[in-house]
């Protein structure tokens, strides 16, 4: 093996991305206006409210005061308190943003209905969206962009040069993911909402090729209510942060367990489990078949240890100040996703591993640090 077998624990990026997600929809701040945000949950049956809104907002107040209040609506969007609400008392771990092309400015908006005017007023939209975003990684909580490809009657699903557009929307997106470092974004979704997309699988190809492209970490969801669309499904998000609150005040919603264990509880099993780690690893090497070489049982602890330490970084990130304080712990959830994030930060073949031992050790290692801290 490979002396330079060095590996690095896990990242408060690849924590925000890989771990158990539990929150709520942002809702509809930055896809419709004030008005609309604040007296319809959704969209208007006929789809074109938000457009409508800022045409006839810029005609009855004109457009410097509408873009004052637009913005003036989304730096809104979360106060402090709200912030701090979802942090401590309802123990949040991620909140999912609706966004669609309109919200990423004027350049996404050439060729639309919203081109010229109407765009001209999300200028500031984009940067608006990433301060939230830094303001909740601040706060330990992730977020989930959700890209709406059909928002305000216009259907990006329904033709080759609008399906270009959604493309462009999401590579833009992966790459401000990625190369300004926002490492508190937990994926990207592709939500289409499109009735009849015959060929919408071709698109998320095309969208997956470019956002792997760019970061083969960055999960990509698609969702779109098609059979025949590959879905991943972001769970344990509910419909929006009002009845989110209302629904944990009644006690209807059920917070994982793992998310209430206090600070210094996390902090004593963290250690623990460390001063436990080398017998584990004798008994889960002991339970290996006495047919494997030395090299394979070798390849096996190496996994193992692996393994057991991205578990326990992962239990004890908020504690450890990987991520901010706060009670709770996080525990690895997107297991086969993690694993290949593994083999892509460690190539066990080219560390003189064999890969099957070391797998193995990996996944064992990660069960066996969750049955002992219990979670």
């Amino acid at each position: 093996m490979s002396e330079l077998y060095c590996p690095l624990p896990p990242r408060d990026q690849d924590i925000f991305r890989f771990r158990s997600q539990y929150g709520a929809s942002l809702g509809s701040v930055f896809v419709l206006g004030p008005r609309l945000s604040n007296n319809t949950p959704r969209e208007n049956p006929d789809g074109s409210s938000e457009l409508q809104s800022l045409k006839k907002s810029i005609t009855s107040n004109g457009f410097d005061e509408t873009r004052r209040k637009w913005e003036a609506h989304w730096l809104s969007a979360l106060s402090n308190d709200n912030l701090m609400w979802l942090k401590d008392v309802a123990q949040c771990r991620t909140l999912r943003l609706p966004l669609s092309f309109y919200s990423l400015g004027p350049l996404f908006c050439l060729g639309t209905p919203f081109e010229d005017e109407p765009s001209k007023v999300y200028h500031s939209c984009w940067s608006i969206v990433k301060h939230l975003i830094e303001k909740c990684r601040c706060h330990g909580i992730g977020i989930l962009i959700d890209f709406h490809t059909s928002s305000s009657g216009i259907n990006l699903c329904a033709s080759a040069e609008d399906r270009a557009v959604a493309r462009d929307c999401v590579a833009f997106l992966a790459q401000e993911v990625t190369f300004h470092a926002m490492s508190g974004v937990v994926g990207l979704s592709i939500s289409s909402g499109c009735e009849s997309a015959s060929d919408m699988c071709e698109c998320y190809d095309e969208v997956l090729k470019i956002a792997r492209a760019i970061d083969q970490s960055l999960p990509i969801y698609i969702d779109d209510g098609q059979e025949k669309s590959k879905k991943r499904v972001f769970r344990g998000c509910k419909s929006d942060i009002p009845q989110f609150k209302t629904d944990f005040l009644n006690g209807t919603v059920q917070i994982p367990s793992c998310l209430m264990i206090p600070q210094a509880e996390v902090r004593e099993k963290a250690k623990q489990a460390k001063a436990e780690q080398s017998q584990f690893q004798k008994k889960a090497l002991s339970q290996t078949t006495s047919s494997w070489s030395s090299h394979k049982r070798q390849s096996f602890i190496h996994g193992w240890d692996l393994g057991y330490n991205d578990a326990l970084q992962f239990f004890g990130a908020a504690v450890q100040g990987v991520l901010p304080l706060r009670d709770g712990a996080d525990k690895i959830s997107a297991l086969e996703p993690w694993i290949r994030q593994r083999k892509r930060d460690i190539d066990p073949e080219q560390l003189d591993e064999d890969p099957t031992a070391w797998e193995d050790g990996l996944r064992k290692g990660i069960d066996d640090f969750y049955n002992f801290v219990g979670i």
